[in-house]
Protein backbone atom coordinates (compact mmCIF):
# COMPACT_ATOMS: atom_id res chain seq x y z
CA UNK A 1 0.00 0.00 0.00
CA UNK A 2 1.09 3.59 -0.49
CA UNK A 3 0.53 6.47 1.87
CA UNK A 4 1.23 10.18 1.87
CA UNK A 5 4.12 11.40 4.01
CA UNK A 6 4.80 14.90 2.68
CA UNK A 7 2.73 16.61 -0.01
CA UNK A 8 4.14 15.53 -3.34
CA UNK A 9 6.17 12.67 -1.79
CA UNK A 10 4.90 9.11 -1.45
CA UNK A 11 6.16 6.38 0.84
CA UNK A 12 6.03 2.77 -0.33
CA UNK A 13 5.15 0.06 2.17
CA UNK A 14 5.43 -3.61 1.29
CA UNK A 15 2.08 -5.40 0.96
CA UNK A 16 1.33 -7.73 3.86
CA UNK A 17 1.18 -11.42 2.86
CA UNK A 18 -2.20 -12.97 3.59
CA UNK A 19 -0.77 -15.35 6.18
CA UNK A 20 0.55 -12.40 8.20
CA UNK A 21 -2.63 -10.37 8.19
CA UNK A 22 -5.65 -11.29 10.26
CA UNK A 23 -8.38 -10.07 12.54
CA UNK A 24 -7.09 -7.17 14.61
CA UNK A 25 -7.41 -6.79 18.38
CA UNK A 26 -5.86 -3.33 18.33
CA UNK A 27 -2.63 -1.46 17.85
CA UNK A 28 0.75 -2.64 19.06
CA UNK A 29 0.94 -2.19 22.88
CA UNK A 30 3.72 0.40 22.87
CA UNK A 31 2.73 1.51 26.38
CA UNK A 32 4.29 -1.67 27.77
CA UNK A 33 6.59 -3.05 25.03
CA UNK A 34 8.96 -1.24 22.64
CA UNK A 35 8.54 -1.90 18.94
CA UNK A 36 11.33 -3.67 17.08
CA UNK A 37 13.24 -1.16 14.99
CA UNK A 38 17.04 -1.29 14.64
CA UNK A 39 18.76 1.91 13.48
CA UNK A 40 21.39 1.73 10.76
CA UNK A 41 24.89 2.05 12.22
CA UNK A 42 25.63 5.17 10.17
CA UNK A 43 22.80 7.08 11.88
CA UNK A 44 23.97 6.41 15.46
CA UNK A 45 27.61 7.54 15.82
CA UNK A 46 27.16 7.94 19.58
CA UNK A 47 26.32 4.24 19.83
CA UNK A 48 29.39 3.29 17.82
CA UNK A 49 31.52 5.39 20.17
CA UNK A 50 29.85 3.89 23.24
CA UNK A 51 30.46 0.28 22.22
CA UNK A 52 34.06 0.79 21.07
CA UNK A 53 36.41 -1.44 23.07
CA UNK A 54 33.51 -3.17 24.84
CA UNK A 55 32.25 -6.72 24.65
CA UNK A 56 29.53 -7.32 22.09
CA UNK A 57 27.61 -10.05 20.31
CA UNK A 58 26.39 -10.11 16.73
CA UNK A 59 23.41 -11.94 15.27
CA UNK A 60 22.47 -12.69 11.71
CA UNK A 61 19.74 -10.39 10.39
CA UNK A 62 17.09 -12.70 8.98
CA UNK A 63 14.85 -10.97 6.45
CA UNK A 64 11.34 -11.82 7.57
CA UNK A 65 8.47 -10.22 9.49
CA UNK A 66 8.77 -9.05 13.11
CA UNK A 67 6.50 -10.54 15.75
CA UNK A 68 5.96 -10.08 19.49
CA UNK A 69 4.28 -12.37 22.01
CA UNK A 70 3.59 -11.31 25.59
CA UNK A 71 1.76 -12.02 28.84
CA UNK A 72 0.70 -9.05 30.95
CA UNK A 73 -0.45 -9.15 34.59
CA UNK A 74 -1.30 -12.86 34.29
CA UNK A 75 -4.45 -11.73 32.48
CA UNK A 76 -3.72 -11.00 28.86
CA UNK A 77 -1.83 -13.07 26.29
CA UNK A 78 -1.08 -11.08 23.17
CA UNK A 79 0.32 -11.93 19.73
CA UNK A 80 1.45 -9.05 17.53
CA UNK A 81 2.82 -8.27 14.12
CA UNK A 82 5.09 -5.22 13.83
CA UNK A 83 2.21 -2.74 14.18
CA UNK A 84 -0.91 -4.64 15.30
CA UNK A 85 -2.14 -7.11 17.88
CA UNK A 86 -3.93 -10.00 16.21
CA UNK A 87 -6.73 -12.39 17.08
CA UNK A 88 -6.38 -16.13 16.67
CA UNK A 89 -8.48 -16.71 13.57
CA UNK A 90 -6.95 -20.10 12.77
CA UNK A 91 -5.12 -18.72 9.72
CA UNK A 92 -2.50 -16.32 11.04
CA UNK A 93 1.16 -17.39 10.83
CA UNK A 94 2.19 -15.65 14.07
CA UNK A 95 -0.42 -17.59 16.00
CA UNK A 96 0.63 -20.75 14.18
CA UNK A 97 4.13 -20.35 15.67
CA UNK A 98 2.71 -19.69 19.13
CA UNK A 99 0.84 -22.98 18.98
CA UNK A 100 3.70 -24.97 17.47
CA UNK A 101 6.10 -23.94 20.23
CA UNK A 102 3.45 -23.92 22.99
CA UNK A 103 4.51 -20.40 23.92
CA UNK A 104 1.31 -19.66 25.83
CA UNK A 105 2.24 -22.44 28.27
CA UNK A 106 5.91 -21.48 28.59
CA UNK A 107 6.20 -17.70 28.58
CA UNK A 108 6.54 -16.27 32.12
CA UNK A 109 4.13 -13.62 33.32
CA UNK A 110 5.04 -10.02 32.46
CA UNK A 111 7.52 -10.99 29.76
CA UNK A 112 7.57 -10.50 26.01
CA UNK A 113 9.61 -12.25 23.35
CA UNK A 114 10.32 -10.67 20.00
CA UNK A 115 11.26 -12.63 16.92
CA UNK A 116 11.53 -12.67 13.16
CA UNK A 117 9.01 -14.87 11.35
CA UNK A 118 10.78 -16.46 8.39
CA UNK A 119 10.05 -18.99 5.69
CA UNK A 120 7.91 -19.57 2.60
CA UNK A 121 5.83 -16.61 1.46
CA UNK A 122 7.78 -14.04 3.52
CA UNK A 123 10.26 -11.68 1.81
CA UNK A 124 10.97 -14.34 -0.85
CA UNK A 125 12.24 -16.69 1.88
CA UNK A 126 15.96 -15.84 1.58
CA UNK A 127 16.83 -18.61 4.08
CA UNK A 128 15.08 -21.09 1.74
CA UNK A 129 13.34 -22.77 4.67
CA UNK A 130 10.87 -25.57 3.87
CA UNK A 131 8.32 -24.26 6.38
CA UNK A 132 7.61 -21.22 8.53
CA UNK A 133 9.73 -20.75 11.63
CA UNK A 134 10.89 -18.06 14.05
CA UNK A 135 14.21 -16.59 15.17
CA UNK A 136 13.98 -14.97 18.61
CA UNK A 137 16.18 -11.92 19.18
CA UNK A 138 14.77 -10.06 22.24
CA UNK A 139 13.31 -10.81 25.65
CA UNK A 140 11.61 -7.87 27.38
CA UNK A 141 10.75 -7.68 31.09
CA UNK A 142 7.47 -5.74 31.10
CA UNK A 143 7.36 -5.05 34.81
CA UNK A 144 10.94 -3.76 35.01
CA UNK A 145 10.79 -2.13 31.55
CA UNK A 146 14.11 -3.51 30.35
CA UNK A 147 15.59 -5.98 27.90
CA UNK A 148 17.35 -8.98 29.37
CA UNK A 149 21.09 -9.25 28.86
CA UNK A 150 21.89 -11.76 26.15
CA UNK A 151 22.93 -14.56 28.52
CA UNK A 152 19.69 -14.33 30.51
CA UNK A 153 17.60 -13.88 27.36
CA UNK A 154 18.97 -17.04 25.77
CA UNK A 155 18.51 -18.97 28.99
CA UNK A 156 14.83 -17.99 29.14
CA UNK A 157 13.95 -18.31 25.45
CA UNK A 158 16.11 -21.27 24.48
CA UNK A 159 16.85 -23.06 27.75
CA UNK A 160 13.43 -22.72 29.37
CA UNK A 161 11.14 -22.34 26.36
CA UNK A 162 13.03 -24.34 23.72
CA UNK A 163 12.75 -21.60 21.09
CA UNK A 164 15.22 -21.03 18.23
CA UNK A 165 17.42 -17.96 18.70
CA UNK A 166 18.68 -15.77 15.87
CA UNK A 167 21.92 -17.16 14.45
CA UNK A 168 24.82 -15.86 16.55
CA UNK A 169 27.83 -14.80 14.49
CA UNK A 170 30.10 -13.59 17.30
CA UNK A 171 29.68 -13.72 21.07
CA UNK A 172 31.55 -11.93 23.85
CA UNK A 173 33.99 -10.33 21.41
CA UNK A 174 35.66 -6.91 21.77
CA UNK A 175 34.35 -4.24 19.39
CA UNK A 176 37.44 -2.98 17.57
CA UNK A 177 36.02 -1.73 14.26
CA UNK A 178 37.46 1.66 13.34
CA UNK A 179 35.74 2.50 10.05
CA UNK A 180 32.49 2.20 8.16
CA UNK A 181 34.29 0.05 5.59
CA UNK A 182 35.34 -2.48 8.23
CA UNK A 183 31.79 -2.73 9.55
CA UNK A 184 30.33 -3.11 6.05
CA UNK A 185 32.79 -5.92 5.39
CA UNK A 186 31.81 -7.57 8.66
CA UNK A 187 28.15 -7.56 7.62
CA UNK A 188 28.93 -9.58 4.51
CA UNK A 189 28.37 -13.30 4.69
CA UNK A 190 26.09 -16.12 3.65
CA UNK A 191 22.99 -17.79 4.98
CA UNK A 192 23.35 -21.56 5.44
CA UNK A 193 21.78 -22.06 1.99
CA UNK A 194 24.57 -20.05 0.37
CA UNK A 195 22.66 -16.85 -0.35
CA UNK A 196 23.90 -13.45 0.79
CA UNK A 197 22.62 -12.57 4.24
CA UNK A 198 20.77 -9.32 4.84
CA UNK A 199 23.28 -8.14 7.40
CA UNK A 200 24.02 -8.27 11.12
CA UNK A 201 22.72 -6.74 14.35
CA UNK A 202 25.22 -5.71 17.02
CA UNK A 203 24.54 -5.23 20.73
CA UNK A 204 26.65 -5.11 23.91
CA UNK A 205 26.81 -8.18 26.13
CA UNK A 206 25.31 -6.06 28.92
CA UNK A 207 22.28 -3.98 27.97
CA UNK A 208 23.21 -0.30 27.70
CA UNK A 209 21.39 2.95 27.02
CA UNK A 210 22.84 5.77 24.91
CA UNK A 211 21.05 9.13 24.88
CA UNK A 212 17.92 7.42 26.16
CA UNK A 213 17.97 4.73 23.47
CA UNK A 214 18.96 1.09 23.64
CA UNK A 215 22.46 0.45 22.29
CA UNK A 216 21.60 -1.72 19.30
CA UNK A 217 22.15 -1.22 15.59
CA UNK A 218 22.19 -3.02 12.27
CA UNK A 219 24.76 -3.18 9.50
CA UNK A 220 23.26 -4.02 6.12
CA UNK A 221 25.14 -6.23 3.68
CA UNK A 222 25.30 -4.17 0.48
CA UNK A 223 25.55 -7.39 -1.55
CA UNK A 224 22.12 -8.53 -0.34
Amino acid sequence: CIGDVIPGIMKYEKPIPAQLSGQVVGGFPTHIIPKTDEPNFQTVPDMIAAIAGRKYYATEKADGSSGTVYIFKNEHFGVCSRNLELKDDGKNAFWEMVKRYKIIDKLPNDYAIQFELVGPGIQKNPLKLPELDIRVFNVWNIRERRYLDIEDAIELACGNMDLPWAEIIDYDKTFLFSSDEQMRKYAEGKYPNGGDREGVVIRPMKETMVNGERLSFKIINLNY
